[in-house]
C-alpha cells in the first residue's frame, strides 16, 4: 500500500510505500504530543482512505 499526504503540526512528510507484513517509522519529533497526524492510504486498486490520529507518547 501507499501512505500519502502525511502531515502533522504544519509539517508535510510526503508519501511512502509500505510492503505487505512490514512496518515503517516516521521521523516525528516527540515534542508534538497531542498534535494530529493526518494521512491517506492508497491500496493496490487505487482506493483512497483518509485517516487522522492524535499523537501520544
Amino acid at each position: 500500500m501507499t501512505l500519502t499526504d502525511i502531515s502533522y503540526a504544519e509539517q508535510r512528510l510526503g508519501g511512502m510505500m509500505v510492503a505487505p507484513a512490514s512496518s515503517v517509522n516516521l521521523p516525528i519529533n516527540r515534542s508534538i504530543v497531542g498534535q494530529t497526524l493526518s494521512y491517506q492510504i492508497i491500496n493496490d486498486t487505487g482506493t483512497h482512505w483518509r485517516y487522522s490520529a492524535t499523537l501520544s507518547p
